[in-house]
């Protein structure tokens, strides 16, 4: 390996990882799993997912009682 790509490679072992909130983490967590389509029913607790989920690709669809 060359000293320049042996460099670029260590530096970004030492790169911070991404901040992310507990709901972006859910959110990330489904898109790397492939899902296009959510179920649910927004409420208090989870509106933080609702709020990552906004800006995701992912299909929301609210259930009803």
């Amino acid at each position: 390996m060359t000293q320049s790509r042996a460099h670029n490679r260590q530096s970004r072992l030492h790169e911070p990882a991404p901040v992310l909130t507990g709901a972006q983490a859910v959110i990330a967590s489904l898109e790397a799993e492939g899902v296009e389509l959510v179920f649910g029913y927004p409420g208090g607790s989870v509106l933080a997912i609702y709020d990552a989920l906004y800006a995701s690709p992912i299909t929301h669809i609210t259930a009803r009682h």
